[in-house]
Formats: structure tokens, C-alpha cells, sequence
């Protein structure tokens, strides 16, 4: 392309962007925002029926994975309910030094997550982030990112293969309940590590894609079971 063709096509280029104008792009882009607003329950589960789509996932193992999540769920509760043990008596014997550098290292990570939930809350409702956003923005940080990392550290030092996997699954999965209840006993930290383990568990034998729409169904499942 010859540098006068190119100019032509610069200027072809701004005068539609100025034919256009910046009143009529803020005009179709709060019409979009209206509508997507107005039928999110079926942007739901279009926005779901995409990822599969795009991640092409394994469905057995997803389906396997949140079957699991909220199995592991409740049978955390009935045993609690039963005898009163619960996972936080076991982590308490951490030692509290390490169970605050685990903390603080979750609180730097659930910063920048906290503001795009917020940030996406006022174009999306609840169910979306909950359903869609959620899961794609932590996997992609706790699984993919944190848990995968502290692996492959592990790895690189010599440990072995099933200790580096299994450390890497645990501590991202604590840092995962830190990040929706400080306290080891309560009942959100201990439904939030959980499942975490088992996403843990499809990101390490299934990949990605499948630990992403394990955290989709177990969200999509809550609203029902």
C-alpha cells in the first residue's frame, strides 16, 4: 500500500467516525446496556452456552466435578451437624504465622477482583457475575495462575510431581476461602475451600476449561439446589 493510499484510507476512516459521532456511540451503547440489562437470565445462560462453546470443555468431567463440589458440601455439613468437627479445626493447627502470610497474600489477590466484580456490577446483575464472570476471572487467578505457579515451583526444586500438585491444589484453594471469609470456622470459608479443592482437582486432571464450567455449574446450582 502506497503511503497516499493509506492517507486516503485514514481519512475515509474519520470522516465515518466523525459522520458517526460520539453522541450516537454513547447513544447505541447505553440502548445495548438496556437490553442486556432487561434479559440477562437469558444472557445467562447464552454466556454459558459461549464458553462451552469457545472452551470446548469435557462435559462428564464438569459434571463430575460439581456433582462432587456439592457432595463434598454436604457432607462436610452432616458431619459437622453430627459431631461438630468441621475443616476449620484441622487448619487451625497451621501455625497461625503461616496462616497469616496466606491471608495477606489472598487479600493482595481479592483486591483487583473485588474491583472488577464492582466495576461489573453496574452494567450486569448478580446472577451473570455470579454464574459467568465469577468463574472465569477466579479460575483463571486461584487455578490457573496461583495453583498451577506454586506447582511448577515445586517442580523446579525437585519435588515430585503428586506433592507439587497436591500443595499447589491446597494453598490456592485456602487463599480461595480467605477470599470470601477470614475465619476458619465459618460456614462460607469452609463451602468456599471445598469446592475449591475439587475445582482444584478438574484444573490438575481435566484442564482449564473444564475447572472453569465445574465453578459455573456449582454457582448455577446453588440458585436451585
Amino acid at each position: 500500500m502506497t503511503q497516499q493510499q493509506n492517507e486516503e484510507e485514514v481519512g475515509i476512516i474519520a470522516s465515518v467516525e466523525t459522520s458517526i459521532g460520539n453522541e450516537n456511540i454513547l447513544y447505541y451503547k447505553g440502548k445495548f446496556f438496556r437490553i442486556f440489562k432487561n434479559h440477562q437470565d437469558k444472557a445467562v445462560i447464552m454466556s454459558t452456552a459461549l464458553m462451552v462453546g469457545f472452551l470446548e470443555p469435557d462435559m462428564k468431567m464438569a459434571l463430575f466435578g460439581v456433582i462432587s463440589s456439592r457432595g463434598s458440601n454436604w457432607v462436610a455439613k452432616k458431619i459437622h451437624d453430627n459431631t461438630g468437627l468441621h475443616l476449620g479445626l484441622i487448619l487451625d493447627k497451621i501455625p497461625l504465622s503461616i496462616q497469616r502470610q496466606m491471608f495477606h497474600c489472598s487479600e493482595a489477590v481479592t483486591k483487583p477482583i473485588k474491583w472488577i466484580f464492582r466495576s461489573a456490577l453496574t452494567i450486569i446483575n448478580q446472577k451473570v457475575l455470579s454464574e459467568v464472570l465469577a468463574p472465569v476471572v477466579e479460575e483463571s487467578i486461584y487455578r490457573f495462575g496461583i495453583q498451577n505457579g506454586i506447582a511448577f515451583s515445586l517442580k523446579t526444586l525437585g519435588c515430585n510431581n503428586e506433592l507439587s500438585s497436591s500443595v499447589g491444589i491446597f494453598c490456592a484453594s485456602l487463599m480461595f476461602g480467605f477470599a470470601h471469609n477470614c475465619d476458619l470456622s465459618h460456614p462460607q470459608f469452609i463451602e468456599t475451600m471445598i469446592p475449591g479443592i475439587i475445582f482444584g482437582i478438574i484444573q490438575e486432571y481435566g484442564g482449564f476449561p473444564e475447572a472453569v464450567l465445574t465453578h459455573s455449574f456449582h454457582n448455577l446450582s446453588m440458585r436451585f439446589i
